[in-house]
């Protein structure tokens, strides 16, 4: 396995004191996954934190859309929102296998086995999505831009974007709301 940044390549840093007690400054890493899978043949990045896992074909569609977007100039400003979902642990529990594709992953949505990312935690944090849309979409697993969102807080979208975008504020360590700055550094930028 080869690994894009080294370990003598980093530093490091205490990013706590004593008001915090956030074990690891998520953005900080966020970042430096960030820099280290970026060579300069990337021109797209996929922003997912580490316990999401992808469509296995997400890559193979999404260069699909790609080569069939006639203005690349909008594609190159534009944030693709992936919609995520979470397996209810009794799901787990009985070694359910994840979904392999959109079909599969809505006949356990609408088994209940599954729901939209963090709708217990935070509704509103991932509402934007607009699950129902995506889930009466037609499309199968082939992409097809369904909306244009305008951002409100405390949105936290997974998405497909330029590598460009601002990386992660790594001021905010908080678990539960960090991804929000770069989003909105990102919407307010342009």
């Amino acid at each position: 396995m080869k690994y894009a940044v080294h370990c003598q390549q980093l530093t490091l840093k205490n990013q706590t004191d004593e008001t915090d007690s956030t074990p690891y400054p998520s953005n900080h890493l966020r970042n430096i996954a960030r820099t280290g899978t970026s060579p300069s043949t990337v021109r797209y990045i996929l922003t997912l934190d580490m316990d999401i896992f992808p469509a296995p074909d997400l890559f193979h569609h999404f260069v699909s859309f790609y080569t069939q977007t006639s203005t690349k100039e909008d594609f190159n400003h534009t944030l693709y929102v992936i919609p995520a979902f979470e397996i209810h642990l009794d799901t787990i529990k009985r070694s359910v296998p994840l979904p392999q594709n959109k079909r599969e992953l809505l006949l356990l949505w609408n088994d209940n086995q599954l729901q939209a990312f963090q709708t217990d935690i935070c509704p509103s944090c991932q509402a934007l999505t607009n699950y129902q849309a995506w889930k009466q979409e037609a499309s199968d697993d082939k992409i097809i831009p369904l909306f244009r969102p305008y951002y409100a807080q405390p949105w936290q979208p997974f998405y497909i974007g330029p590598k460009d975008v601002p990386t992660y504020d790594p001021r905010f360590k908080s678990h539960a709301h960090a991804r929000i700055s770069q989003v909105r550094i990102h919407v307010l930028s342009n």
